[in-house]
């Protein structure tokens, strides 16, 4: 169920205080609007009632999709002890572990993991997909980019084939132009990612490039 809960704020510019509505749990089965609401940022505005101010105010929530069988817990600094909380719920629970369960650390990550689940990707493959992309000298990308899966989409006119669309970004601006890999390429990282070593080992994790880097 989706779950709301209310705080105080004081409007930065004119100290009035009003009521802001925090979702603490993000049930986008139950109620569609959410989740584009999340997309377009609109559950993290909020209108000073006095002035008209609005500001963006992020905060911790879960997200929960159980149509597609995820969960994700955004969290910008407390990842690891949200990931020890569920592993312990989780082991003592087994009936709960139908779902997937990820944490996040940033807004541009849990909107890249939704994505990822919605069509049906493995996260631990896509990054992998990211790592090779970045250590491909033919593609020659900038040394801190990052990478972000945008989207999966399929080939023009008579073409069956898929692709996977990444959009990279340097010190959070967005790069021109994009990078596909077909679904045979992302089906090579799927195999890579069945090793032993990229196995997961705790039922809910952060994954992403350094989780596949320390393997």
């Amino acid at each position: 169920m989706t779950k709301i809960s209310s705080q105080s704020i004081t409007c930065p510019k004119c100290q009035h205080e009003g009521e802001f509505r925090m979702y603490e749990t993000v049930n986008v089965t139950l109620d569609k609007s959410l989740r584009e609401r999340v997309f377009s940022d609109d559950l993290f505005k909020w209108t000073c009632p006095e002035c008209g101010e609005t500001f963006t105010i992020v905060y911790p929530f879960l997200y929960h999709d159980m149509d597609n069988g995820f969960m994700i817990h955004f969290s910008h600094d407390d990842c690891e002890s949200i990931n020890e909380q569920y592993n312990e719920l989780l082991t003592k629970f087994p009936g709960m572990r139908r779902s997937t369960y990820r944490t996040t650390n940033a807004l541009v990550r849990l909107k890249e993991k939704i994505l990822i689940f919605e069509a049906g990707l493995t996260d631990v493959a896509v990054e992998l997909a990211k790592v090779f992309i970045k250590v491909d000298d033919a593609i020659k990308l900038t040394y801190k980019c990052s990478l972000v899966f945008q989207d999966l989409i399929s080939g023009k006119g008579d073409s069956k084939k898929e692709f996977l669309v990444f959009k990279s970004f340097v010190n959070h601006e967005p790069q021109k132009g994009i990078l596909l890999i077909s679904r045979e390429q992302y089906c090579q990282y799927v195999t890579i990612a069945q090793h032993e070593d990229f196995q997961l080992t705790r039922y809910c994790e952060t994954i992403n490039e350094r989780w596949i880097l320390s393997r």
